[in-house]
C-alpha cells in the first residue's frame, strides 16, 4: 500500500552534535539558556575541536560572530550556538564550515573551534543546543550522560501536527 502523508505522530531523532558529557539546560552558567527564553535545550560539555549537524536540515542562519548556526527542517529549528560569552571574541577563534542556506546530513561539521583559545581567556566552550519555536510537549530529551557525536541521539521531536 502507498502512504502519500508522513503519519502524524512521526519522530524525528537528534543526535550529539559532539562526544561528550550531556548535560540539563537548566546547569548552563547563562540566564538566556539556564530560563529557557530561548526554548528547550540541552547543552554538551566536550573538547571536540569541530561542532557537527544534530539533524539533517538546511542551514537557515550563521550568526556574523560565528559561534552559532541554525538548522532547519520540516519538523524543527536548533540553534546550535558554542559557548557562553564566545560572541564577544566577533570570530576569534571559531571558524564556520558551512554556507546558508547549504543542505547538511546529521553529523557535517559546521564550526571549528579553537578550544585552546577560549580556554586561555577561561571562555566556556560547551555546546548548547536549543529546539527554536517548538512547544515543549513535542520534545522528548533523552538522558543518557556520555554521548558520542552523530551516534547518540539525544532527543526526538514529533512532527507537527498536519
Amino acid at each position: 500500500m502507498l502512504r502519500f502523508f508522513k503519519p502524524k505522530n512521526q519522530k524525528i531523532e537528534v543526535y550529539s552534535s559532539n562526544s561528550g558529557c550531556l548535560y540539563a539546560l537548566e546547569q548552563v552558567k547563562d540566564d538566556i539558556f539556564s530560563t529557557k527564553m530561548m526554548g528547550e535545550g540541552i547543552a554538551i560539555k566536550t573538547d571536540d575541536a569541530y561542532v557537527f549537524s544534530p539533524i539533517s536540515g538546511t542551514i537557515e542562519m550563521i550568526a556574523d560572530t560565528k559561534h552559532a548556526v541554525i538548522v532547519k527542517n520540516e519538523s524543527v529549528n536548533i540553534l546550535v550556538h558554542v559557548g557562553v560569552d564566545t560572541c564577544m571574541y566577533k570570530g576569534e577563534g571559531l571558524q564556520v564550515l558551512t554556507t546558508k542556506n547549504a543542505e547538511v546530513k546529521v553529523g557535517d561539521p559546521l564550526i571549528k573551534v579553537d578550544r585552546q583559545f577560549f580556554k586561555e581567556k577561561n571562555i566556556n566552550t560547551d555546546t548548547i543546543l536549543i529546539f527554536m519555536d517548538c512547544e515543549s510537549e513535542r520534545i522528548q530529551l533523552y538522558s543518557e550522560n556520555l554521548v558520542t557525536q552523530g551516534k547518540t541521539a539525544i532527543a526526538s521531536i514529533c512532527n507537527k501536527k498536519q
